[in-house]
């Protein structure tokens, strides 16, 4: 758990079943099971994993906001089997000096559309470098890791 030191602050935001809470265990080399995050929950160096329901329903993203507002870089994850984002993605942008990060989940799935999430993240104002993330796939996780130390 050291490595958590310097991976600096960050939050994750993305839809429900979107791969937060593992991704986040992977990040910061946790052992144990993802289970659904129901509240927000924060670790150590301003780190913040979110609920899904944060940017599906209308009514959270007054507790969403507030929870971006000590923190640097926002990761958004996006599965790339979902066809449409399920949040205004100028949500995101309330705050100007955010790093807003797209992260594209699921890579692995049989049907994975990479190619239209990228777009569909890009048209949306979420700026490339985008990462394409595997939890089967190490090297995925490792690469937005080492993109987060920096």
């Amino acid at each position: 758990m050291n490595q958590i030191v310097d991976i600096g602050d960050f939050v994750l935001v993305g839809e429900v079943d979107a791969g937060k809470t593992s991704l986040l265990m992977n990040l910061l080399e946790v052992d144990g099971t993802a289970v659904k995050t129901q509240a927000v929950e924060h670790y150590r160096n301003n780190i913040i994993d979110t609920p899904g329901e944060y940017i599906s329903r209308r009514s959270y993203y007054g507790p969403l906001l507030t929870a971006l507002i000590g923190i640097d870089t926002i990761l958004y994850l996006h599965p790339s089997n979902s066809r449409s984002l399920c949040m205004p993605i100028d949500l995101l942008h309330v705050y100007a000096n955010k790093r807003i990060v797209g992260v594209i989940t699921k890579t692995d799935l049989e049907d994975a559309d990479i190619e239209f999430s990228k777009r569909l993240l890009v048209d949306h104002g979420i700026k490339e470098p985008i990462f394409e993330i595997s939890q089967k796939d190490q090297e995925t996780i490792v690469a937005l890791k080492n993109f987060l130390m920096r």
